[in-house]
């Protein structure tokens, strides 16, 4: 600890002063910007699900976020964090495992174990589909377009118009992850199986880079003080697996050999498969040319050998199984195009483009989005625990990693769209509580053991609690609630037995998101999206002449059986 005399200013620490001003600058800039977005917009629903998210639903958030910043100046607070962190970084496992169970009944209630987006909604119902030992689904090819809203089809869900065979367009790395979950009819489990394990593995590295258990246990505090982490390991999006993965992968690279390259590649080729290759591309890409600029291709080779049955069998094998699909053949024995590797290579080059001033906007927003979501001031912590380490080459790493996915994701043409915090930017995230933790320890290289000042220190500490108790609870209940309203825009009868309810598009919020149904029509409800009232009556006239209209109104129709109401009714 720095010997030098402490510096006071109003009661207070001038270095902690100075840290409280320029995160309470940070915090109030992202709030005028709000404010500035929201001038003229008065109705929420009618924004697109990016900026609403940020400008709506954060916005409560940025002024609890002010509180945080000045409660952790409070003795009291900082003294009950510092004792907190010790209790985390000397039982890591006993964390993990206290994690599993809050994760698991945040699935349940906050999240209504139910995948909101379709981006969490294919893996898995791709997962349930290979519960079923199947590779593909089987929808009814004349009610199709009722069953997979047409833009989806193809971006999110392919469809077979000739055979109705149906699996999701991603990759099938993370469906296979929830393959058990699904099977024992526990789909909801997984994300907060992955989340407890990435508070162990995180804990791991950071003892592998500093020998402190306080340091480990300053990164657990700053995860469950992070709404971002604890909302994704509620979730079903694949974002916490490749979180976990290349926190996984990082650790068995700080000490590379033969052995832990092959075991690092192996992760790293699910990586690649989770959803699609570009997140865990961006964070190996330091590490690969690392490896090569010092020539170690023993190394690499094993990198190489475990990562190749990844990307043939489960990345290359599922595009030439979808073009298979595509194209109405039988799963078996299907081939695509005869030039994949060129098809495979222009689709991803296709995804890169020079930022707009769009882009530019949308990645500041998501910036934003990153401080709000994380512990408060973590991004300044973690800048200055790798100013402090930054000598050693496994810090810059890992900052380079943090670095090339924040950058790469400016010159991929899209927003977020769902998604708490900074979606792209969670394959990386974990690598601020691991930079920040490092506050607490000197540098490998220092002779003087320096590192931050204890006053410094604690308020940081203090920070990642307010974080736990202040933050993340509301973030769960924006969450739960925003969840709760999206089923409520289900149509609903007061009578009969419900058998098919459609879906009305034109006066909900995203409602076209759900129409999900088992990838068998195995249900006894079936859920579809309008495509307007005399359509949808043709169609239920033609394809289900036994059901009749049991109600209508403006979130849609549905269709049964007349009679006393029954428990089915949503």
């Amino acid at each position: 600890m720095s010997a030098t005399p402490q510096r006071r200013l109003l009661g207070i620490d001038a270095r902690v002063l100075l840290t409280f001003i320029t995160a309470l600058v940070c915090t109030w800039c992202i709030f005028l910007l709000q404010n500035a977005m929201r001038a003229d917009q008065f109705e929420p629903e009618s924004l697109r699900i990016f900026p609403r998210l940020f400008l709506f639903e954060d916005y409560p958030a940025t002024l609890l976020y002010l509180a945080a910043l000045t409660l952790a100046l409070v003795p009291a607070v900082q003294r009950a964090a510092v004792a907190l962190i010790g209790i985390l970084g000397s039982r890591p496992l006993l964390t993990c495992s206290a994690a599993l169970p809050v994760l698991a009944a945040g699935s349940l209630v906050v999240y209504h174990q139910h995948p909101l987006s379709m981006d969490e909604y294919a893996p898995y119902f791709q997962s349930r589909i290979f519960a079923a030992g199947s590779l593909y689904g089987q929808f009814r090819t004349d009610i199709l377009d009722w069953l997979v809203y047409p833009p989806f089809q193809g971006h999110f869900i392919h469809v077979s118009r000739t055979t109705g065979q149906v699996a999701s367009a991603y990759w099938p790395g993370f469906a296979l992850l929830l393959t058990p979950f699904t099977a024992m009819g526990v789909p909801w489990l997984g994300n907060p199986l992955l989340g407890a394990c990435g508070i162990w593995v995180v804990q791991r590295l950071v003892l592998e880079l500093t020998r402190s258990h306080e340091a480990a246990g300053a990164a657990a505090l700053f995860m469950v003080g992070s709404g971002a982490y604890m909302v994704y390991s509620i979730s079903f999006y694949s974002m916490t697996a490749h979180l976990v993965c290349n926190a996984a992968f990082a650790l068995l690279l700080l000490k590379p050999s033969f052995g832990r390259c092959l075991a690092a590649g192996f992760i790293g080729g699910l990586a690649l498969c989770l959803h699609n290759p570009v997140p865990h591309l961006f964070f190996a890409a330091p590490w690969l040319i690392w490896l090569a600029w010092r020539r170690e291709w023993r190394h690499l080779t094993a990198l190489a050998a475990a990562y190749l049955p990844w990307v043939i069998l489960i990345g290359f094998g599922w595009y030439q199984l979808l073009h298979g699909l595509a194209d109405g053949r039988a799963v078996a024995g299907s081939t695509g195009s005869d030039d994949l590797l060129l098809d495979a290579f222009r689709i991803f080059a296709g995804i890169f483009s020079i930022p707009t001033p769009v882009q530019l906007t949308d990645r500041m927003i998501e910036l934003a989005k990153l401080w709000l979501w994380a512990a408060p001031a973590l991004a300044l912590f973690a800048a200055a625990g790798y100013r402090m380490h930054r000598a050693d080459r496994r810090w810059n790493l890992l900052f380079a990693s943090a670095v090339t996915t924040l950058i790469g994701y400016f010159f991929i043409p899209l927003d977020q769209g769902h998604g708490w915090g900074y979606r792209y930017f969670h394959s990386a995230w974990f690598v601020l509580p691991v930079l920040a933790a490092g506050v607490l320890t000197a540098p490998a290289s220092s002779t003087e053991g320096w590192r931050l000042p204890m006053p410094l220190v604690r308020y940081g500490a203090g920070l990642g609690l307010c974080g736990a108790l202040l933050m993340t609870p509301l973030f769960a209940y924006q969450v739960h609630g925003f969840i709760a309203a999206h089923l409520r825009q289900m149509p609903i009868t007061e009578h009969g037995t419900p058998r098919v309810l459609i879906i009305s598009t034109a006066m909900g919020y995203y409602a076209q998101d759900l129409g999900q149904n088992d990838p068998f029509l195995r249900g006894s409800i079936i859920t579809m999206v309008s495509r307007g009232a005399k359509h949808d009556e043709a169609m239920m006239a033609r394809a289900f002449p036994e059901l009749v209209m049991l109600s209508r109104g403006h979130r849609g129709s549905v269709w049964g059986s007349p009679g006393p109401a029954t428990p089915d009714v949503p």
